[in-house]
């Protein structure tokens, strides 16, 4: 991890997975950890988190408010189409590269973002042709010499020029 000028992590936190102590107290048990080991387990993380990152946790019990106050806030939630998860384990591989990346950063600042990586994001929450190809029997075009498609290949010199 790399410390960011700016930018800000909201970790939201709901009632169930997070044990949030207005419904589970610190015995009580949540899945295979008590209240008590849930919450002591999410400070860990915060921690290393908080090191290098501003950081807000929102409950559910939070969100839950606001939406019942904040009109624009309840409309978007109520039309959003949600997709599923993205399973970050699945998204390695195929088309996310960049194996390894080197430069000499003494007195310099680096900044990498990795674009290529969304393809899997893409490819899980955005529309996709689903349906049998389409098969084209004929397509015409007009038959052109090669020179007149290609010119500018012929027109480069020996020299590269």
């Amino acid at each position: 991890m790399s410390d960011f000028d700016e930018g800000q992590i909201i970790e939201y936190h709901s009632f169930y997975w997070h044990a949030h102590e207005c419904k589970y107290a610190g015995d009580l048990i949540t899945g295979e950890a008590t209240g008590a080991e849930i919450r002591e387990r999410d400070e860990e993380k915060l921690k290393v988190l908080k090191e290098h990152y501003p950081i807000r946790v929102v409950w559910e019990c939070e969100v839950d408010e606001e939406l019942r106050q904040n009109q624009e806030m309840a409309q978007f939630f109520e039309n959003y189409e949600d997709r599923g998860i993205l399973q970050m384990d699945r998204a390695l591989f195929g088309r996310t590269e960049v194996f390894q990346l080197e430069v000499n950063n003494k007195n310099k600042k680096l900044c990498y973002n990795d674009v290529v990586s969304l393809y899997p994001f893409i490819m899980k929450t955005h529309t996709y042709p689903i349906d049998p190809p389409r098969e084209v029997k004929e397509f015409k075009l007009p038959m052109t010499k090669l020179d007149d498609i290609f010119w500018w290949i012929f027109a480069m010199q020996s020299d590269g020029s």
